[in-house]
Formats: structure tokens, C-alpha cells, sequence
């Protein structure tokens, strides 16, 4: 869709891209290029170290010195070995920011206007409408917060959505726009972490949630209405979709971590050993009285995270449609666990997984893989 294609590749140029989870931090370098496809030069992972109990500057500043040893981790080993297989000096003329939740909050805007008299949609009045928007978010979302985007993400005309809505005429027109924060001190040290090996000063920042959404629509086109769940090691990330616009958005402070303070805690073992558990149950590698043991704990875990689940929903039940279909995107072993005891719901739930997804990328990393393809889509020429 046109609102979705706004920059431009550098041929020959490359570019850093971070993705800012809850428990971790992956960057690489890619080579945007002018075919359709991302091409990763270089991938790398740091974990946000595991902290027994959460505390927030404790986990802001885990996050700094991850983004730092990973930065300059691509610095020494990325750069080297692109250079070396060019035989040149290589330029990374931008750095971009994909934000999961808690570091970014998101929300979508419906704007209406209804007139006897028919409006010309134009670039200049869409924009307007979108200032005084943006105004009214920033204030109700975060007095300190900084807004990253505002897309478009549908337009009706007369009732009808359309995507070619620049000159046509309308008496009743609606606006979906998309809006994400990010805090300023979080930006501050995000910038502060990888300036002190990257000096790189065109800088974009997006949401994991709305390219998560983007690239699901391209995917599953026929899927009008449908929720989708990212779970990150600390956080899960609940989104409603109807009619293709993002209505709901909600944040749970559990994820893959929960699960393994919960077994460490019941089991009496140490969170590296439940860690390890957790991997072994999903590869059907434990024995047959630890799997037992394990699977006990693990329910008394997903009852907790599912009460979390169905207290968003149920407070929406009132005033939406709750869709009946669930993407679950993670990373996480606790994907097909989780797939089922949703199922149990009666919920139909479709897992999108590194090999579902067609991208010219062989890294293992999903979400990561969401981002690049939805830069791919909103940056290509």
C-alpha cells in the first residue's frame, strides 16, 4: 500500500538493525538492495541477563551493556567479515530501531469526519488531521514520551475502505493511524549504547506490534479479524485485530522467564537447570517421572499466564467483537505448550515460525525476521 512506502535505499550502502526486546537484544547488518528481499550480512544475539526478581533500573541498565557488548560484538566480527569478503571499506549510512513492549507503547487513532459538502482528500489535510492526533496521544500516552511512528493504516471513503485515496472525494471519511511511543530516556540509552562503537546519524524507530500486524496481513490476507500474541522473555504482547485495524492493544508483564521463577521456585532448582528443563520437555528428551514433575509445574505456570490472557479479553467483551483466531509469534520453546492449552479454549491458533515465513534471511530468529521484512516493505524503492 502506498502510505506504507515512504524512503529510499542507498545502492550499495548498508544498514544497522536492532531489534529492543524485553529480555534481549539482536542486531545485525543488512544489505537492503533494490530487489525485493533483505540480505543479512551478519546476526548476532545478546540475552538481557536473568534477574530473579525484576527490577526496572536494574533491567534499563542490562539492557545498556547488552546493546553495548552486541554493538561492538558487529563492529569486530560484521564488519570484519563483509569487509574482508569485499575486499572494500563498507558504509553503514543508517541504524533502525524495532521496539517490543515495555521499552514502546502503541495505539491506533480513528479519526471521522462527516460533511454536507464533499472533501478532497489531499497529502496536506490528511497531515493536519494527523497533527492534531498525534497531540492528543502524546499527552493522554506520555508527557516524556517521543512519538516513532504514525502510519496510516486504513483510509474509508463513504464507508468503503480504499487504498488509492489521494484526490477522490469524500463526504464521510475515516482515518485509522497508528501511533507508537518510546520514552526518552529509553531512546537516550539506546543511542548512548551503540554510539560509543556506531556513529551513524540517520536514526528510524518502529513498534514490533505494527510490523508484526503488517507482515501477517501479507501473509494471511484473507484473515480480516484475528488477535496476535508475542510472548519475549519478560512480556506478552496482546493485539486485536477487526477489519484489519489494530482496535486493542495490551501489554502483561510474563513471559518465557515467568515460567522458568515459577519452575525454579516449585521444583527447588536453580533458573539455569529449569532453563534447561523447559527446552528438554519440549524436545521430549526428559525422563519419564522428571517430565511429570515438570509438566505439573509448567500447568501451574500457564494457568497463571492464561488468567492474565483472559482478563484483557473478557474486559473487551463488553465492547468488541473478540476474534476467535490467535497468531502466537515468539521465539520461545513454550510455543507449541501454549498453542495448546489455547486450543483447549476453542480458540484456533496458528503459530508463525522462522520456516513459514519466505524471506531470503537464513537466521533461526523470528521476530527479527518480522522486522526486517516489514522494512523490507516500508523502505523499499
Amino acid at each position: 500500500m502506498s502510505f506504507f512506502s515512504f524512503g529510499k535505499r542507498n545502492k550499495g550502502s548498508y544498514s544497522l538493525v536492532f531489534n529492543i526486546s524485553s529480555g534481549s537484544v539482536a542486531g545485525g547488518i543488512i544489505n537492503f538492495s533494490e530487489k525485493e528481499g533483505e540480505d543479512v550480512t551478519y546476526y548476532s544475539k545478546e540475552i538481557i541477563p536473568f534477574q530473579d526478581e525484576i527490577s526496572v533500573p536494574k533491567h534499563l541498565e542490562l539492557l545498556k551493556s547488552s546493546l553495548t557488548t552486541l554493538a561492538a560484538r558487529i563492529q569486530a566480527e560484521g564488519l570484519k567479515k563483509i569487509e574482508a569478503s569485499t575486499g572494500r571499506k563498507i558504509r553503514i549510512d543508517r541504524v533502525f530501531y524495532v521496539f517490543s513492549s515495555p521499552w514502546s507503547v502503541s495505539q491506533t487513532k480513528t479519526i471521522r469526519i462527516k460533511d454536507q459538502k464533499p472533501i478532497k482528500i489531499t497529502e496536506s489535510y490528511l497531515s493536519k488531521l494527523i497533527k492534531e492526533q498525534e497531540k492528543q496521544f502524546q499527552a493522554g500516552i506520555s508527557k516524556v514520551g517521543k512519538i516513532i511512528e504514525q502510519k496510516i493504516i486504513q483510509v474509508k471513503v463513504n464507508g468503503y475502505a480504499v487504498d488509492n485515496f489521494y484526490g477522490k472525494q469524500a463526504k464521510d471519511l475515516e482515518l485509522s493511524v497508528f501511533f507508537s511511543v518510546v520514552p526518552e530516556d529509553i531512546l537516550l540509552t539506546i543511542d548512548s549504547a551503540v554510539s560509543k562503537t556506531f556513529n551513524v546519524k540517520n536514526v528510524w524507530c518502529h513498534s514490533l506490534s505494527l510490523s508484526t500486524f503488517s507482515i501477517i496481513q501479507d501473509l494471511f490476507p484473507q484473515k480480516k479479524d484475528f488477535i496476535h500474541i508475542d510472548i519475549s522473555e519478560e512480556m506478552t504482547d496482546i493485539s486485536i485485530i477487526k477489519d484489519n485495524v489494530m482496535i486493542s492493544a495490551a501489554s502483561i508483564p510474563l513471559g518465557r522467564n515467568d515460567f522458568i521463577r515459577e519452575l525454579s521456585k516449585e521444583l527447588k532448582v536453580t533458573p539455569e537447570i529449569a532453563d534447561s528443563m523447559i527446552s528438554m520437555q519440549t524436545a521430549k528428551s526428559n525422563d519419564q517421572l522428571a517430565a511429570m514433575r515438570l509438566a505439573m509445574a509448567m500447568d501451574s505456570a500457564a494457568r497463571n499466564w492464561l488468567s492474565k490472557i483472559f482478563e484483557v479479553l473478557d474486559s473487551l467483551k463488553d465492547k468488541i467483537y473478540v476474534p476467535e483466531c490467535i497468531f502466537l509469534i515468539a521465539n520461545s520453546d513454550l510455543i507449541p505448550f501454549l498453542k495448546d492449552k489455547l486450543e483447549k479454549r476453542d480458540f484456533k491458533v496458528l503459530i508463525i515460525e522462522n520456516k513459514k515465513i519466505k524471506s531470503s534471511s537464513d537466521i533461526a530468529d523470528t521476530v527479527y525476521k518480522l522486522g526486517l521484512m516489514f522494512l523490507d516493505k516500508l523502505y523499499k524503492i
